[in-house]
C-alpha cells in the first residue's frame, strides 16, 4: 500500500526525491532479509550453570550465552525455555527477550531460587529471531538442557542398631535365601517382577515361549542396606532422611550400601558408600528414581525378588525402621 500511495505522490508532484524514497522503500526489505541470513547463520548457543550443585534454600545461577559471530546485530531475538525439577514437573514455557550484538558473547543470567530439593533442570526450547523490518522469523530448535541438583538439608536423626541378630549365624553362613551367587542352580522358576535379567534361563524361556528365572544356591554375607521408598507423597522428607542417614553412617565408618528401586523398570541400584562424595553421587541417582504412591513397594518388591540378605534400614518420609531380611525370610 505504501509502495502504491508513493507511486501516485511521484506522478502526480513529479518530484525526485519521492523516487529516492520508493527505492528506498523496495530494497531496504531485500538488505533487511538478506543480512538477516547472514547473521543468524553464525548464532552459538549454549546454557550452563555456574555451580555444580546447591543447598535447598541457595540460588541456582544458570547463564544463557549466545555467541553471534556476524558483523550484523540482531535485535529482534526470543529464546523459549522450560524450567522445572524432576519432583514437581510442569510444562510451562517462559520467554526471555536477549539482543544479540554483533562479534560478541552474549549472557543473561536466569537466578532460580530453590523452595525444594531434588533436580532442577533448564531446557532451552527454541531462538525465534525476526530481521530488522520484522518481514520475516526464523525457528532455530535448541535441543540444550542443564542440570543442577538441589541437595536436602540434613536433620538429626537417631539410627537403631546396626548390627546382625544374634541368631546364631556366623558371618559367612549358608543360607536358602539371598545372598552371593554360587555356581549352583537350586530350581527353576517362573519369572517375577523385580527378578535381576541375568538370571533369566534364556535357553529354556525360549524352548517353553515362558520367561523362567534360575534360583541360585547362594552364600549369606549379613551386611547393611539403606533402602529408601520412592513416595511421591514424602519424597522431599525421604530425601532429608536418607542424606542425614547416609553421613552419619559415613562418619561412624560403618560399611553399607544404597538400594534404589526403579519402579518403572522394576529394577535395583546399589552404592556402595566408601567416600564422603559417593553419597551427593548416590543422591543424584536416587532423585532420577521414578515416583509411585506407596510407602512399602520398594520393600516389598525387595524381598519378592531374592535380593541381598541384610540388615535393611527402610526410610519412607521421616520414618527410619531397622528390618532384618533374614527373619522375615526364615
Amino acid at each position: 500500500m505504501g509502495i502504491l500511495i508513493l507511486w501516485a505522490c511521484i506522478i502526480i508532484f513529479e518530484q525526485p526525491f519521492l523516487l529516492m524514497l520508493l527505492f528506498l522503500l523496495i530494497i531496504l526489505p531485500a538488505l533487511s532479509i538478506w543480512f538477516f541470513h547472514l547473521a543468524i547463520s553464525k548464532i552459538k548457543v549454549n546454557i550452563y550453570s555456574e555451580v555444580v550443585s546447591v543447598e535447598n534454600g541457595n540460588t541456582v545461577p544458570f547463564v544463557l550465552e549466545c555467541e553471534n559471530n556476524s558483523f550484523f546485530p540482531l535485535f529482534a531475538c526470543i529464546f523459549d525455555f522450560k524450567l522445572q525439577n524432576f519432583y514437581k514437573p510442569n510444562d510451562v514455557v517462559h520467554k526471555l527477550s536477549l539482543p544479540l550484538l554483533p562479534r560478541k558473547k552474549n549472557r543473561i543470567q536466569i537466578p532460580v531460587e530453590t523452595a525444594i530439593c531434588g533436580m532442577l533442570s533448564l531446557e532451552a526450547k527454541a531462538l525465534y529471531v525476526s530481521d530488522y523490518l520484522h518481514f520475516i522469523t526464523k525457528e532455530i530448535p535448541l535441543p540444550l538442557k542443564m542440570q543442577v541438583p538441589v541437595m536436602p538439608a540434613t536433620t538429626d536423626v537417631a539410627l537403631p542398631s546396626t548390627a546382625p541378630v544374634s541368631d546364631g549365624l556366623e558371618e559367612f553362613t549358608e543360607s536358602d535365601h539371598k545372598g552371593n551367587l554360587s555356581s549352583d542352580i537350586k530350581e527353576i522358576r517362573e519369572y517375577r517382577p523385580g527378578d535381576r535379567l541375568q538370571r533369566i534361563h534364556w535357553k529354556l524361556s525360549a524352548k517353553l515361549d515362558d520367561l523362567l528365572v534360575k534360583e541360585m544356591a547362594h552364600t549369606t554375607i549379613l551386611s547393611l542396606v539403606v533402602l529408601p521408598e520412592c513416595d511421591k507423597e514424602r519424597i522431599q522428607d525421604t530425601a532429608i532422611v536418607l542424606r542425614s542417614v547416609m553421613e552419619q553412617l559415613w562418619k561412624r565408618e560403618e560399611r553399607y550400601e544404597v538400594c534404589l528401586y526403579n519402579a518403572a523398570a522394576c529394577e535395583f541400584s546399589y552404592f556402595l558408600i566408601t567416600e564422603e562424595s559417593q553419597i551427593m553421587e548416590t543422591l543424584i541417582h536416587f532423585f532420577y528414581m521414578p515416583l509411585y504412591e506407596g510407602t512399602d513397594e520398594a520393600k516389598e518388591a525387595y524381598f519378592a525378588s531374592a535380593q541381598k540378605s541384610a540388615v535393611i534400614l527402610q526410610i519412607c518420609g521421616t520414618e527410619l525402621k531397622r528390618i532384618d531380611s533374614e527373619t522375615i525370610i526364615g
